[in-house]
Protein backbone atom coordinates (compact mmCIF):
# COMPACT_ATOMS: atom_id res chain seq x y z
CA UNK A 1 0.00 0.00 0.00
CA UNK A 2 2.86 2.55 0.91
CA UNK A 3 4.66 1.86 -2.24
CA UNK A 4 1.30 2.31 -3.90
CA UNK A 5 0.92 5.98 -2.89
CA UNK A 6 4.91 6.78 -3.21
CA UNK A 7 4.19 5.60 -7.23
CA UNK A 8 0.76 7.90 -6.97
CA UNK A 9 3.00 10.79 -5.83
CA UNK A 10 6.17 10.23 -8.00
CA UNK A 11 3.95 10.17 -11.07
CA UNK A 12 1.81 13.27 -9.82
CA UNK A 13 5.09 15.45 -9.02
CA UNK A 14 6.42 14.36 -13.01
CA UNK A 15 2.72 15.45 -14.10
CA UNK A 16 3.34 18.98 -12.04
CA UNK A 17 6.78 19.29 -13.52
CA UNK A 18 5.73 18.17 -17.17
CA UNK A 19 2.80 20.40 -17.21
CA UNK A 20 5.42 23.75 -15.64
CA UNK A 21 7.59 23.30 -18.12
CA UNK A 22 4.96 22.62 -21.02
CA UNK A 23 3.54 26.02 -19.66
CA UNK A 24 6.81 27.74 -19.68
CA UNK A 25 7.63 26.20 -23.48
CA UNK A 26 4.17 28.30 -24.21
CA UNK A 27 5.08 31.88 -22.95
CA UNK A 28 6.38 33.50 -25.34
CA UNK A 29 4.30 34.75 -28.18
CA UNK A 30 5.80 33.55 -31.60
CA UNK A 31 5.55 37.67 -33.22
CA UNK A 32 7.21 38.85 -30.18
CA UNK A 33 10.23 36.08 -30.80
CA UNK A 34 10.33 37.48 -33.96
CA UNK A 35 10.18 41.30 -32.68
CA UNK A 36 13.10 40.24 -30.59
CA UNK A 37 15.13 38.74 -32.49
CA UNK A 38 15.05 41.51 -35.39
CA UNK A 39 15.59 44.29 -33.12
CA UNK A 40 18.87 42.31 -31.53
CA UNK A 41 19.84 41.71 -35.89
CA UNK A 42 19.60 45.77 -36.10
CA UNK A 43 22.06 46.20 -33.49
CA UNK A 44 26.15 45.47 -33.66
CA UNK A 45 27.79 44.86 -29.77
CA UNK A 46 30.37 47.38 -29.72
CA UNK A 47 33.60 45.41 -28.27
CA UNK A 48 35.37 48.33 -27.17
CA UNK A 49 33.06 50.45 -25.50
CA UNK A 50 33.01 53.58 -23.09
CA UNK A 51 31.01 52.20 -20.16
CA UNK A 52 28.33 54.82 -19.31
CA UNK A 53 27.06 53.11 -16.76
CA UNK A 54 30.51 52.80 -14.58
CA UNK A 55 31.36 56.25 -15.15
CA UNK A 56 27.95 57.85 -15.08
CA UNK A 57 27.62 56.64 -11.36
CA UNK A 58 31.20 58.27 -10.84
CA UNK A 59 30.27 61.40 -12.49
CA UNK A 60 27.54 61.64 -9.64
CA UNK A 61 29.79 60.45 -6.96
CA UNK A 62 28.17 57.27 -6.34
CA UNK A 63 25.13 58.41 -5.20
CA UNK A 64 24.07 55.12 -7.21
CA UNK A 65 24.93 52.01 -6.96
CA UNK A 66 27.22 50.67 -10.41
CA UNK A 67 26.14 48.74 -13.22
CA UNK A 68 28.46 47.03 -15.56
CA UNK A 69 27.95 46.77 -19.08
CA UNK A 70 27.62 43.51 -21.11
CA UNK A 71 26.15 42.55 -23.72
CA UNK A 72 22.67 41.03 -23.29
CA UNK A 73 21.42 40.38 -26.63
CA UNK A 74 23.98 38.06 -27.35
CA UNK A 75 22.94 34.94 -25.51
CA UNK A 76 19.67 35.44 -27.14
CA UNK A 77 18.59 31.96 -29.11
CA UNK A 78 15.77 31.44 -31.27
CA UNK A 79 15.86 27.77 -30.28
CA UNK A 80 14.84 29.00 -26.61
CA UNK A 81 11.71 30.49 -25.04
CA UNK A 82 12.48 34.12 -25.35
CA UNK A 83 10.47 34.48 -22.05
CA UNK A 84 13.70 32.99 -20.19
CA UNK A 85 15.85 35.55 -22.40
CA UNK A 86 18.52 38.26 -20.85
CA UNK A 87 16.37 41.13 -19.87
CA UNK A 88 13.18 40.19 -21.10
CA UNK A 89 10.26 39.44 -18.97
CA UNK A 90 6.35 38.04 -19.55
CA UNK A 91 3.02 37.95 -18.53
CA UNK A 92 2.74 34.90 -16.39
CA UNK A 93 -0.61 34.23 -18.04
CA UNK A 94 -0.46 35.18 -21.53
CA UNK A 95 3.10 35.13 -22.24
CA UNK A 96 3.25 39.06 -23.40
CA UNK A 97 6.72 40.94 -23.11
CA UNK A 98 6.13 43.57 -20.35
CA UNK A 99 9.29 44.04 -19.75
CA UNK A 100 12.66 45.19 -21.61
CA UNK A 101 15.67 45.92 -20.08
CA UNK A 102 18.74 45.85 -22.05
CA UNK A 103 20.14 48.64 -20.08
CA UNK A 104 24.14 48.84 -20.66
CA UNK A 105 24.11 45.99 -23.14
CA UNK A 106 26.62 47.54 -25.50
CA UNK A 107 24.25 48.55 -28.12
CA UNK A 108 25.68 50.67 -30.87
CA UNK A 109 22.82 51.01 -34.12
CA UNK A 110 20.15 53.56 -34.59
CA UNK A 111 16.42 53.06 -33.80
CA UNK A 112 13.95 54.58 -36.27
CA UNK A 113 10.10 54.61 -35.72
CA UNK A 114 9.95 51.48 -37.93
CA UNK A 115 12.10 49.50 -35.15
CA UNK A 116 10.59 45.80 -34.36
CA UNK A 117 10.67 47.22 -30.66
CA UNK A 118 7.31 49.17 -31.23
CA UNK A 119 5.81 45.69 -32.13
CA UNK A 120 6.14 45.02 -28.24
CA UNK A 121 2.99 46.47 -27.79
CA UNK A 122 2.17 45.26 -23.62
CA UNK A 123 5.57 46.79 -22.36
CA UNK A 124 5.30 48.13 -19.71
CA UNK A 125 9.02 48.70 -18.51
CA UNK A 126 11.23 49.92 -20.76
CA UNK A 127 15.02 50.38 -20.09
CA UNK A 128 17.34 51.20 -22.71
CA UNK A 129 19.90 53.73 -20.67
CA UNK A 130 23.67 53.41 -20.78
CA UNK A 131 24.06 52.29 -24.75
CA UNK A 132 24.51 54.22 -28.24
CA UNK A 133 21.85 55.43 -30.77
CA UNK A 134 24.17 57.97 -32.44
CA UNK A 135 21.92 59.55 -34.83
CA UNK A 136 18.61 58.07 -33.82
CA UNK A 137 16.28 60.83 -33.07
CA UNK A 138 13.55 60.12 -30.25
CA UNK A 139 10.47 58.62 -31.93
CA UNK A 140 6.85 59.56 -31.51
CA UNK A 141 6.50 56.08 -31.34
CA UNK A 142 7.28 55.42 -27.53
CA UNK A 143 4.23 57.47 -27.03
CA UNK A 144 2.33 54.35 -28.18
CA UNK A 145 3.15 52.08 -25.33
CA UNK A 146 0.02 53.00 -23.67
CA UNK A 147 0.76 50.38 -20.60
CA UNK A 148 4.34 52.01 -19.85
CA UNK A 149 5.08 52.42 -16.42
CA UNK A 150 8.66 52.79 -16.37
CA UNK A 151 10.77 54.55 -19.43
CA UNK A 152 14.55 54.93 -19.14
CA UNK A 153 16.21 56.20 -22.25
CA UNK A 154 19.10 57.91 -20.24
CA UNK A 155 22.91 58.11 -21.74
CA UNK A 156 21.40 56.29 -25.15
CA UNK A 157 22.65 59.33 -27.50
CA UNK A 158 19.23 59.96 -29.08
CA UNK A 159 18.38 63.28 -30.26
CA UNK A 160 15.79 65.66 -30.96
CA UNK A 161 12.81 67.29 -29.74
CA UNK A 162 11.25 65.05 -27.12
CA UNK A 163 7.57 64.20 -28.50
CA UNK A 164 4.88 65.02 -26.36
CA UNK A 165 3.09 61.98 -27.27
CA UNK A 166 5.61 60.63 -24.55
CA UNK A 167 5.01 63.41 -22.09
CA UNK A 168 1.10 61.97 -22.06
CA UNK A 169 1.22 58.54 -21.62
CA UNK A 170 -1.44 57.66 -19.38
CA UNK A 171 0.27 55.36 -17.06
CA UNK A 172 3.94 56.79 -17.06
CA UNK A 173 4.95 56.60 -13.67
CA UNK A 174 9.01 56.83 -14.17
CA UNK A 175 10.66 59.09 -17.39
CA UNK A 176 14.45 59.40 -17.29
CA UNK A 177 15.62 60.85 -20.30
CA UNK A 178 18.99 62.37 -19.23
CA UNK A 179 22.50 62.24 -19.82
CA UNK A 180 24.53 61.00 -16.94
CA UNK A 181 27.85 62.64 -18.31
CA UNK A 182 26.20 66.14 -17.78
CA UNK A 183 27.38 67.40 -21.12
CA UNK A 184 24.52 68.37 -22.92
CA UNK A 185 22.37 65.92 -24.58
CA UNK A 186 21.27 66.17 -27.83
CA UNK A 187 17.58 65.97 -26.79
CA UNK A 188 15.00 69.25 -26.44
CA UNK A 189 12.59 69.99 -24.44
CA UNK A 190 9.60 72.58 -25.29
CA UNK A 191 9.34 75.37 -22.76
CA UNK A 192 5.43 75.16 -22.07
CA UNK A 193 5.63 70.98 -22.62
CA UNK A 194 8.04 70.97 -19.79
CA UNK A 195 6.01 73.21 -17.60
CA UNK A 196 3.26 70.66 -18.23
CA UNK A 197 5.76 67.88 -17.58
CA UNK A 198 5.86 69.44 -13.50
CA UNK A 199 2.57 70.65 -13.00
CA UNK A 200 0.36 67.95 -14.41
CA UNK A 201 2.26 65.08 -13.25
CA UNK A 202 -0.53 63.59 -11.19
CA UNK A 203 0.26 59.75 -12.11
CA UNK A 204 4.42 60.75 -12.67
CA UNK A 205 6.29 60.24 -9.46
CA UNK A 206 9.89 60.43 -11.33
CA UNK A 207 11.41 63.00 -13.80
CA UNK A 208 14.84 62.67 -14.73
CA UNK A 209 16.00 65.07 -17.89
CA UNK A 210 19.93 65.69 -16.55
CA UNK A 211 22.01 67.35 -19.32
CA UNK A 212 19.18 68.36 -21.06
CA UNK A 213 19.11 72.29 -22.10
CA UNK A 214 15.67 73.48 -21.00
CA UNK A 215 16.59 77.30 -20.35
CA UNK A 216 13.19 77.87 -18.45
CA UNK A 217 12.46 78.86 -15.23
CA UNK A 218 10.65 75.89 -12.32
CA UNK A 219 7.06 76.87 -11.91
CA UNK A 220 5.71 77.59 -8.32
CA UNK A 221 3.04 75.07 -9.08
CA UNK A 222 5.36 71.74 -9.45
CA UNK A 223 3.02 68.64 -8.95
CA UNK A 224 2.86 67.46 -5.10
CA UNK A 225 3.03 63.73 -6.42
CA UNK A 226 6.25 64.00 -7.68
CA UNK A 227 8.83 61.58 -5.86
CA UNK A 228 12.23 62.74 -7.56
CA UNK A 229 13.08 65.32 -9.46
CA UNK A 230 16.44 65.18 -11.21
CA UNK A 231 17.37 68.60 -13.12
CA UNK A 232 21.25 68.38 -13.16
CA UNK A 233 22.81 70.93 -16.02
CA UNK A 234 19.44 71.50 -17.52
CA UNK A 235 20.49 75.47 -17.74
CA UNK A 236 17.47 76.39 -15.61
CA UNK A 237 17.55 79.92 -14.67
CA UNK A 238 15.52 82.50 -12.43
CA UNK A 239 14.85 81.20 -9.07
CA UNK A 240 13.82 78.06 -7.52
CA UNK A 241 10.62 77.84 -5.46
CA UNK A 242 10.30 77.78 -2.05
CA UNK A 243 7.59 76.23 -2.29
CA UNK A 244 9.19 73.31 -3.74
CA UNK A 245 10.48 72.39 -0.12
CA UNK A 246 6.83 71.88 0.66
CA UNK A 247 6.34 68.88 -1.37
CA UNK A 248 5.16 66.23 0.83
CA UNK A 249 6.43 63.44 -1.67
CA UNK A 250 9.53 64.60 -2.46
CA UNK A 251 12.46 62.72 -1.59
CA UNK A 252 15.14 63.06 -4.61
CA UNK A 253 16.13 66.67 -5.63
CA UNK A 254 19.07 67.16 -7.84
CA UNK A 255 19.85 70.59 -9.68
CA UNK A 256 23.54 70.12 -9.78
CA UNK A 257 25.53 72.57 -12.48
CA UNK A 258 22.87 75.06 -12.80
CA UNK A 259 25.00 78.10 -12.58
CA UNK A 260 21.98 80.76 -13.47
CA UNK A 261 19.09 79.46 -10.71
CA UNK A 262 18.85 81.38 -7.53
CA UNK A 263 17.87 79.12 -4.27
CA UNK A 264 15.21 80.28 -2.31
CA UNK A 265 14.29 78.59 1.15
CA UNK A 266 10.96 78.39 2.89
CA UNK A 267 10.61 81.82 4.76
CA UNK A 268 8.12 80.03 6.99
CA UNK A 269 8.72 77.13 8.94
CA UNK A 270 9.51 74.03 6.52
CA UNK A 271 6.85 71.15 6.16
CA UNK A 272 7.43 69.30 9.17
CA UNK A 273 6.64 65.47 7.15
CA UNK A 274 8.91 66.12 4.74
CA UNK A 275 10.71 63.02 3.32
CA UNK A 276 13.82 64.44 1.26
CA UNK A 277 16.45 62.39 1.88
CA UNK A 278 18.54 63.30 -1.53
CA UNK A 279 19.50 67.38 -2.15
CA UNK A 280 22.33 68.26 -4.71
CA UNK A 281 22.23 72.00 -4.87
CA UNK A 282 26.17 72.18 -5.97
CA UNK A 283 27.12 74.88 -8.90
CA UNK A 284 24.11 77.07 -8.09
CA UNK A 285 23.16 80.16 -6.91
CA UNK A 286 23.53 79.30 -3.29
CA UNK A 287 22.14 81.68 -0.42
CA UNK A 288 24.10 82.89 2.21
CA UNK A 289 24.17 80.45 5.03
CA UNK A 290 22.64 77.96 3.71
CA UNK A 291 23.38 75.31 5.97
CA UNK A 292 21.89 76.73 8.64
CA UNK A 293 18.66 76.75 6.42
CA UNK A 294 18.79 72.92 5.99
CA UNK A 295 17.64 72.27 9.72
CA UNK A 296 14.68 71.21 8.68
CA UNK A 297 15.84 68.29 6.67
CA UNK A 298 16.24 66.02 9.68
CA UNK A 299 16.21 62.83 7.13
CA UNK A 300 18.63 63.46 4.35
CA UNK A 301 20.58 61.00 3.77
CA UNK A 302 22.66 62.91 0.80
CA UNK A 303 23.97 66.52 0.69
CA UNK A 304 25.28 67.94 -2.17
CA UNK A 305 26.70 71.92 -1.80
CA UNK A 306 29.77 71.46 -4.01
CA UNK A 307 30.83 75.31 -4.54
CA UNK A 308 28.21 77.26 -2.89
CA UNK A 309 30.45 79.66 -1.71
CA UNK A 310 30.09 78.12 2.37
CA UNK A 311 32.73 79.65 4.76
CA UNK A 312 34.15 79.32 8.00
CA UNK A 313 33.75 76.35 10.06
CA UNK A 314 31.37 73.39 9.30
CA UNK A 315 28.16 74.61 10.95
CA UNK A 316 26.47 72.76 13.49
CA UNK A 317 23.39 72.39 11.80
CA UNK A 318 25.65 69.52 9.85
CA UNK A 319 26.66 67.74 13.03
CA UNK A 320 22.69 67.88 13.37
CA UNK A 321 22.21 66.10 10.26
CA UNK A 322 22.76 62.57 11.96
CA UNK A 323 21.53 60.52 9.02
CA UNK A 324 23.85 61.53 6.81
CA UNK A 325 25.50 58.69 4.43
CA UNK A 326 27.22 60.88 1.53
CA UNK A 327 28.36 64.76 2.61
CA UNK A 328 29.83 66.69 -0.45
CA UNK A 329 31.28 70.18 0.79
CA UNK A 330 34.13 70.15 -2.25
CA UNK A 331 35.17 73.74 -3.40
CA UNK A 332 34.04 76.28 -1.28
CA UNK A 333 35.79 78.12 1.37
CA UNK A 334 35.94 76.30 4.64
CA UNK A 335 38.58 76.85 7.19
CA UNK A 336 37.51 75.19 10.50
CA UNK A 337 38.32 71.80 11.96
CA UNK A 338 36.26 68.73 10.48
CA UNK A 339 36.85 66.42 13.42
CA UNK A 340 33.54 66.45 15.02
CA UNK A 341 32.16 65.23 11.89
CA UNK A 342 33.12 61.76 12.20
CA UNK A 343 32.33 61.61 16.19
CA UNK A 344 28.46 62.58 14.86
CA UNK A 345 27.86 61.52 11.25
CA UNK A 346 29.36 58.14 12.29
CA UNK A 347 26.92 57.18 9.35
CA UNK A 348 28.89 58.88 6.65
CA UNK A 349 30.31 56.42 3.39
CA UNK A 350 31.05 59.50 1.06
CA UNK A 351 33.00 62.59 2.51
CA UNK A 352 34.32 65.08 -0.34
CA UNK A 353 36.03 68.19 1.24
CA UNK A 354 38.38 68.72 -1.26
CA UNK A 355 39.55 72.54 -2.45
CA UNK A 356 38.73 74.07 0.46
CA UNK A 357 40.99 76.47 2.97
CA UNK A 358 41.05 73.83 6.00
CA UNK A 359 44.02 74.00 7.89
CA UNK A 360 44.15 71.31 10.94
CA UNK A 361 45.06 68.36 12.41
CA UNK A 362 43.99 65.04 10.52
CA UNK A 363 41.27 64.23 13.15
CA UNK A 364 41.98 60.71 14.29
CA UNK A 365 38.37 60.64 15.45
CA UNK A 366 38.05 59.54 11.34
CA UNK A 367 38.74 56.13 13.25
CA UNK A 368 34.78 56.09 14.57
CA UNK A 369 33.50 55.45 10.81
CA UNK A 370 33.64 52.15 10.00
CA UNK A 371 31.41 51.71 6.82
CA UNK A 372 33.93 54.96 5.15
CA UNK A 373 34.47 54.04 1.42
CA UNK A 374 35.17 57.26 0.27
CA UNK A 375 37.24 60.39 1.47
CA UNK A 376 38.47 63.15 -0.67
CA UNK A 377 40.58 65.98 1.46
CA UNK A 378 42.66 66.90 -1.32
CA UNK A 379 43.67 70.35 -2.11
CA UNK A 380 43.52 71.21 1.50
CA UNK A 381 46.12 72.15 4.33
CA UNK A 382 46.21 69.38 6.60
CA UNK A 383 48.84 68.17 8.76
CA UNK A 384 50.03 65.50 11.15
CA UNK A 385 49.81 61.51 10.89
CA UNK A 386 46.44 59.45 8.78
CA UNK A 387 45.48 56.72 11.54
CA UNK A 388 46.57 53.36 10.39
CA UNK A 389 42.68 52.16 10.81
CA UNK A 390 41.20 54.82 8.49
CA UNK A 391 41.42 52.50 5.74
Amino acid sequence: MGSQILILLLLCLLFLISSVSLSAYALCQNDERLALLHFKQSFKIDTNPIDYCVQSSIQQNSYESVQNSYPKTTSWNSSTDCCLWDGVTCDESTGQVIELDLSCSRLRGTIDSNSSLFHLSHLQKLNLAGNQFYGSLISHKFGDFSYLTHLNLSSSRLSGQIPLKILHLPNLISLDLGDSFYDYSALEIENDDFMFLLQNATQLREIVLDGIPIHSTIPHNVSSSITTLSLSYTELKGSLPSTIFHLPNLKKLFLKGNQNLTIRFPSIRWNSSLSLSYLDLGYTRCPPHIIESLRNLSRVKFLGLANCGLRGNVSETILDLEQLISLNLRDNNLEGGFADLFIKLWRLKKLFLSDNSITAQFPSSITNITHLEALDLSNNSLCGTVPSLAF
